[in-house]
């Protein structure tokens, strides 16, 4: 089920080992970030199909070690997220890379998706929210990697999508 994750409407090509080179220097920055942010914040690879980077943050590690949920990667999903909305998950991200890919190659990582839903850390049900956005794209405006950022929901239940413009104040 973890490869349902990674959509044929979403597959990188010709990412290099000089691109993880520089992928690296991404990974750095943000783990400067991290040591002053609350939330947590993870690099999705969608070359390589897994984890790139974990924050150390507890909120989103559900008792794991970073490098446990970067071996588990979109497979830690599958534990610690309740089933029905593991489904509203397989179906946001279908239905967002659809939208992605409508936008302009050259507008693409201006955009960004946001949506709540629970994860069971330590045994007790939590609302959170999380957010997407490229952050590096393959030649042909593929999402390479994707930074996402996860902190506590405001809202009192799962869903919530919205998808954003930098730039554009409605969503």
């Amino acid at each position: 089920m973890p490869k349902r994750f990674f959509t044929s409407s979403n597959k990188p090509e010709g990412v290099s080992s000089d691109d993880y080179v520089r992928a690296s220097y991404y990974v750095e920055a943000i783990k400067s970030i991290v040591q002053i942010a609350y939330e947590s914040i993870y690099v999705i690879d969608y070359n390589a199909q897994n984890f790139l980077y974990v924050s150390p943050n507890p909120l989103f590690l559900c008792g794991m070690s970073p490098e446990e949920v970067m071996k588990l990667g979109y497979g830690f999903y599958m534990t610690h997220v309740p089933e029905n909305e593991l489904k509203m998950l397989l179906r946001i991200n279908a239905v967002g890379f659809q939208f992605f890919n409508r936008q302009p190659k050259e507008e693409r990582h201006l955009f960004s998706i946001s949506y709540d839903f629970h994860i069971l850390n330590n045994g007790e049900s939590v609302l959170i929210n999380h957010k997407l956005t490229p952050l590096a794209m393959d030649r042909n405006g593929h999402m390479w990697l994707g930074v996402c950022y996860v902190s506590i929901s405001n809202n009192d239940s799962a869903g919530n999508i919205q998808v954003r413009k930098a730039g554009q104040s409605s969503y």
